[in-house]
C-alpha cells in the first residue's frame, strides 16, 4: 500500500475536487479501497470448518476479473477446493489462466432462461453442489462469477457467523446485506450464499425449472419454492418475511468482506442501491438490522409503518 501512495494522494484529491461540485447539491462522493492482488499470509480455518468448498457459477464474462479472485482465494485459503460451474462453448474459458486451479463443470444450457435467467443459476448451481458433496465438502460458498471476496479472512466470516448465529432448529443460510431488502419482502440475497452443502441443495432443488412458480422476482421465487419444501407457510405479510429472515438467515456487511462486483464497470456495490438515506424503502437488511429482528421487531415495522409501506 505505501508504495502506492502517490495513487490514494490522487484519488483523494480527484474526490475533493469532485465534491466542491456534489456537495451544493446535497451529495457526498465517498469510495473504498480493496486491494485485489493476493495476500502473502494464508487462513486456515479451524478443524470443525476445514471441509469447506468455493462455489462459483455463471459466464466467465470478465476472465481477467475472475483470476485475480480465483487467485486471491488460494492465496488466502490454499487448502480450499474451488468449483468453477460455467457453460460448455464458454468463449473466454481460453482466457482463464487459473483454469487449473480449479474443478471445472461445463454444463449445457438449459433450453429455457427462465426470469432474469434464473434457469442458468439454478443449473449452474446445482451441478456445482453435486461435485461439492461428491467430493465431502461440507460447507459451501456459493458466488457469482463476476464477483469477488477480497478481505482475507472472507471466509472465517461466513464459518464464524454460522457457527454462532442464534439457533431456531433450522440450518441456516449467510448471505450478505447488498441486495437483501428490509422493506421489500422475500428479499434476501441469492448471490451470495453460505450452508451447509446439504442446505444449499435443499434450497437450489426447490426451483423446478418446468413447474409453474409463485413470486415476482428470482428472490422470492427462490425463496417460497424452498419454504414450500421444507413444509412452512409463505409469508403473507411484511412481518412473516422479516421472521424469515430472523429465523432462516444470517445477514454479514458486505463491505467487511471486500466484495467487488464487476458488472460492466469497476464499481462499489452500493453504488445501484444508495444507502445513506434511512428512509429508503430499498434498505438493506444490515448485520444491525437482523439482530435487531431478534430483539425488537416491532420496532422495524413501525419505520414501515411511517415510511407507508403496506400490508405489514
Amino acid at each position: 500500500m505505501k508504495s502506492k501512495r502517490w495513487l490514494w494522494v490522487l484519488v483523494e484529491k480527484s474526490f475533493k475536487w469532485l465534491n466542491r461540485i456534489a456537495n451544493p447539491r446535497g451529495v457526498l462522493l465517498n469510495y473504498s479501497v480493496v486491494n485485489l492482488d493476493p495476500v502473502k499470509k494464508s487462513y486456515r480455518l479451524n478443524e470443525k470448518h476445514e471441509r469447506i468448498g468455493i462455489l462459483i457459477q455463471g459466464p466467465i464474462i470478465f476472465p481477467e476479473f475472475l483470476d485475480k479472485a480465483i487467485t486471491f482465494y488460494k492465496g488466502s485459503y490454499p487448502e480450499t477446493p474451488i468449483i468453477l460451474s460455467t457453460w460448455k462453448g464458454e468463449k473466454n474459458l481460453k482466457h482463464l489462466r487459473t483454469v487449473n486451479q480449479v474443478h471445472l463443470i461445463e454444463n449445457e444450457p438449459p433450453v429455457q432462461p427462465g426470469i432474469s435467467n434464473l434457469n442458468f443459476q439454478v443449473k449452474s448451481v446445482l451441478s456445482g453442489l453435486d461435485l461439492a458433496s461428491s467430493m465431502g465438502i461440507k460447507l459451501v460458498l456459493k458466488i457469482r462469477s463476476d464477483q469477488g471476496l477480497f478481505s482475507s479472512n472472507f471466509l472465517y466470516q461466513f464459518s464464524h457467523s454460522l457457527e454462532f448465529a442464534p439457533n431456531s432448529g433450522q440450518n441456516r443460510i449467510v448471505t450478505t446485506d447488498f441486495n437483501s431488502f428490509l422493506f421489500r419482502p422475500n428479499s434476501p440475497s441469492d448471490q451470495i450464499q453460505f450452508a451447509t452443502t446439504e442446505t444449499l441443495v435443499d434450497f437450489w432443488s426447490s426451483y423446478k425449472i418446468e413447474a409453474e412458480q409463485s413470486g415476482g422476482f428470482p428472490e422470492e421465487i427462490l425463496l417460497l419454492a424452498y419454504l414450500k419444501a421444507i413444509g412452512k407457510k409463505s409469508p403473507k405479510s411484511l412481518r412473516d418475511s422479516l421472521e424469515i429472515y430472523r429465523d432462516y438467515f444470517v445477514f454479514l456487511d458486505s463491505t467487511d468482506l471486500g466484495l467487488v462486483w464487476r458488472k460492466g464497470s469497476w464499481r462499489h456495490p452500493d453504488s445501484r442501491f444508495e444507502q445513506l438515506d434511512r428512509t429508503s424503502q430499498l434498505r438493506f437488511v444490515s448485520p444491525d438490522e437482523w439482530r435487531r429482528l431478534d430483539t425488537d421487531i416491532e420496532s422495524v415495522l413501525s419505520e414501515a409503518k411511517e415510511l407507508g409501506i403496506e400490508n405489514i
